[in-house]
């Protein structure tokens, strides 16, 4: 009976510890995660918007010259050029101007979606709006993921090692603990009945 007492303390509090520590390993991988993946993701938005909103300002102040000039020069400024999208569309569907050949099917404007793109003759996975400018005319401005998703493997690569090396050293921790707490409690048991 007391044996079996003993055991089930044990098992209790190490079953405790190691839930804790399980717990604690899998708040890190997430912190861990969201604070690289999840704040690169939130930069690519936020620069998608930021040149979608400027081109569409330019449309409106200085119509479809302006705008192709302010495309033309994001295209060749050097910065970001290989990961950077664009495509015009003219109100009759003409393509006028961008590094990706054709619009997505069944795609939303203004509304920023992961989708696949055509550019150079290659099939991309990619994040985009696509917004719907003054005369007819539709904008597409996106960013190339390929780069974030090598980065998301690398990430998620290394959390789950991290995690698998963690959550072996509770595995142990929590044994060791168990064997401990079971020694500790056997030995006041035993001085209990030996004050009996």
């Amino acid at each position: 009976m007391r044996s079996s007492l003993v055991t089930s303390i044990a098992s209790r509090l190490a079953l405790m510890y190691g839930l804790i520590a399980v717990a604690s390993v899998g708040a890190a991988v997430l912190a861990f995660y969201f604070g690289t993946v999840g704040v690169l993701e939130g930069l690519t938005d936020s620069k998608i918007q930021s040149i979608s909103a400027r081109l569409k300002e330019a449309s409106e102040e200085g119509g479809i010259e302006s705008l192709s000039s302010e495309i033309t020069l994001q295209l060749h400024d050097k910065t970001d050029t290989d990961t950077e999208l664009f495509l015009l569309q003219s109100a009759s569907g003409q393509i006028l101007l961008g590094n990706v050949s054709a619009f997505p099917d069944k795609s939303k404007d203004s509304t920023l979606v992961n989708g696949v793109l055509m550019r150079d003759h290659e099939a991309i996975r990619a994040r985009f709006i696509i917004q719907r400018l003054p005369g007819g005319t539709r904008l597409l401005v996106g960013r190339d993921l390929r780069e974030l998703d090598a980065l998301q493997g690398v990430v998620k690569r290394a959390a789950a090692i991290g995690s698998l090396v963690a959550l072996l050293f509770v595995s142990a921790g929590t044994w060791f603990l168990r064997r401990s707490i079971d020694h500790r409690v056997r030995l006041l048991l035993v001085a209990d009945v030996g004050r009996v």
